[in-house]
C-alpha cells in the first residue's frame, strides 16, 4: 500500500518481485493525485519488464486528507481517476497520447519501451460512483472485505449501475483486500488515533465505514444556488470542503461576493487554504458571536450541519427576498453509538435539534419556510478504527471521549464487530430551505 506517508508503493513492490522468484505482486493502492500519469506508466512498465505477469496495478483516488496535505486535493476525486486510468491503459497498451483533460496533460507521449503484456490495471473501490467508474472503464475492481454482495450488485431488475456496468464481452474480476483481517484491537485503535480529525473530510471512511446519503443531494443543490446568487455566506464552513464542492459545481457562475466563518482555528486556516483560489474570505468567527457582516449583506446563507442555528442572525444578514438553504442534524442522530459508551439518554437529549422546533424559532425570527424535509439513515462502522476516528472528528457525540478513558467498551465493541459484523447506527438530516419575506410583498 501507498500510503501517506509510509511507503512508495512501486519501489517495495519491486523489492519484493526481487526476493521472490514466482509470488505475485499487488502494486497499490497508488493514489492518482499525488502521481504523474507519465511517471506511473514508465515505472509500471518497468515492473512489468523485469518480472513479466507477476505484478498488478492497483490505483485509487486516495485520502483527500493525505492529498490535501501535499496540495494536490481535487475538486472532484472521480475525475482525475477517470482521468488517469484512461491514459495510463492506453500508454501501457503503447498508445501516443495528446490528452488535454482536467488533471492529467500529455502531448504527444509514448512509452519507448512499453511492456510485452502490460496486465491489469485495477482501482480500488467501494463508494457506487467509484464502483461504477470501475466498471466501466478498469480491467477488474478492488474491493475491501466490508464491501456486501448488494453494495457491488444491488437488487432489482437492472441493478443501479455499479460494477455491473462494465464493458460489453469482457469478464470484470472483483478481488477482496482484508483491510482489517487478523488485525488487533492495539493496532486499529492506534490507527484511528492517528488520522488527522481537521476539516468535514471523511474520505478516510471510504471501505471502514458507510453512511447513506440523504436523497436531496445537499452540495449538488447548494451549487445550483451558488450560481444563481449574488453574495453568498457559508456558516460554520468547517474545512470549506462542501463549499469548495458546490463553488465548483457553480462554475462558471459564482456570487460576485462569498464569505465563510469558522469557529474552530484549524478549520479556519483549513478552509482558508481551500478556498483562497475561489476567492472566498474565511472568518475565524465562534459559533454562538453575532455574525461579523452587516444587515442585508447576503442574498443566499448556506449551513451543513451548523451546531446551533441561530436564526435571528440568519434573519438581519438575509436581504428582503434573500434564501437560507442548509442541511441540518436531526434528533438522537447516531444515537445507538452515543449510547452504547453513555448509556441510555434523558427524553430532553434525544429530542434535541428537532426540525420542528427549529421551525418554529426560524418562523419566530420572521423567516418563511419553503420547505421542510427529513430523514433518516443508516450508518455502519466495520472497524473499531472507524469508531475511533469517528468520535474524535465528531466531537460533540461523546463530549469526554479517549481512548483510554474508553478502553474498555472499545475493545467490547471490537470483539463483538469481530463476530457479529458492522455496528449499526442511523444518523438523522433534515433540510431547510428558508426565505426571508419582502416587506410589503
Amino acid at each position: 500500500m501507498e500510503d501517506c506517508f509510509q511507503e512508495g508503493g512501486i519501489s517495495t513492490a519491486a523489492a519484493a518481485l526481487a526476493w521472490t522468484e514466482r509470488v505475485r505482486v499487488g502494486v497499490g493502492l497508488l493514489p492518482v493525485p499525488l502521481r504523474n500519469v507519465a511517471l506511473t506508466a514508465m515505472e509500471t512498465a518497468s515492473l512489468h519488464r523485469m518480472f513479466p505477469g507477476r505484478a498488478t496495478l492497483v490505483v485509487g483516488h486516495g485520502v483527500q486528507g493525505w492529498m490535501g496535505q501535499v496540495g494536490t486535493r481535487p475538486a472532484s476525486p472521480l475525475t482525475p481517476l477517470a482521468e488517469h486510468l484512461d491514459a495510463l491503459r492506453a500508454l501501457l497498451r503503447g498508445e501516443r497520447l495528446t490528452v488535454r483533460g482536467r488533471y492529467v496533460t500529455l502531448d504527444d507521449v509514448a512509452l519507448d519501451w512499453p511492456p510485452k503484456s502490460a496486465g491489469p490495471v485495477l482501482p480500488g473501490a467501494t463508494g457506487p460512483r467509484t464502483l461504477r467508474l470501475s466498471g466501466a472503464r478498469a480491467d477488474g475492481t478492488v474491493l475491501t472485505a466490508a464491501t456486501s454482495p448488494d453494495g457491488v450488485l444491488p437488487p432489482g431488475p437492472a441493478g443501479h449501475g455499479r460494477t455491473e456496468n462494465r464493458r460489453p464481452g469482457r469478464p470484470h474480476p472483483a478481488i477482496i483486500e482484508g483491510m482489517t483481517g487478523n488485525r488487533s484491537f492495539e493496532d486499529l485503535v492506534a490507527e484511528g488515533v492517528a488520522v488527522p480529525t481537521e476539516g468535514w473530510d471523511f474520505s478516510w471512511f471510504e471501505g471502514r465505514a458507510t453512511e447513506e446519503r440523504p436523497s436531496w443531494g445537499y452540495a449538488v443543490s447548494a451549487g445550483e444556488r451558488l450560481a444563481r446568487a449574488r453574495a453568498a455566506l457559508d456558516i460554520q464552513t468547517g474545512g470549506g470542503e462542501v463549499l469548495d464542492f458546490a463553488l465548483g459545481r457553480a462554475e462558471p457562475a459564482r456570487p460576485v461576493s462569498t464569505a465563510a466563518t469558522e469557529g474552530w482555528p484549524p478549520n479556519a486556516a483549513r478552509a482558508t487554504a481551500l478556498l483562497r483560489s475561489r476567492g472566498v474570505v474565511v472568518v475565524t468567527a465562534a459559533d454562538d458571536a453575532p455574525l461579523p457582516f452587516s444587515d442585508g449583506a447576503f442574498d443566499l446563507v448556506l449551513s451543513r450541519h451548523p451546531v446551533r442555528p441561530y436564526w435571528d442572525e440568519i434573519a438581519r444578514v438575509l436581504c428582503p427576498g434573500g434564501t437560507y438553504f442548509a442541511q441540518h442534524v436531526g434528533p438522537a442522530s447516531v444515537f445507538e453509538l452515543v449510547e452504547y459508551f453513555l448509556g441510555p439518554q434523558p427524553a430532553e437529549v434525544r429530542s434535541g435539534r428537532d426540525p420542528g422546533r427549529e421551525r418554529a424559532e426560524a418562523e419566530a425570527a420572521g423567516l418563511e419556510i419553503v420547505a421542510l424535509r427529513a430523514q433518516r439513515l443508516r450508518m455502519e462502522f466495520h472497524d473499531i478504527a472507524a469508531v475511533v476516528h469517528f468520535l474524535r472528528k465528531v466531537v460533540w457525540m461523546v463530549p469526554d471521549f479517549t481512548v483510554q478513558a474508553y478502553e474498555p467498551q472499545l475493545r467490547a465493541l471490537h470483539e463483538r464487530i469481530e463476530q457479529e459484523g458492522p455496528f449499526v447506527a442511523h444518523s438523522a438530516r433534515h433540510l431547510f430551505d428558508v426565505r426571508k419575506p419582502v416587506r410589503g410583498a
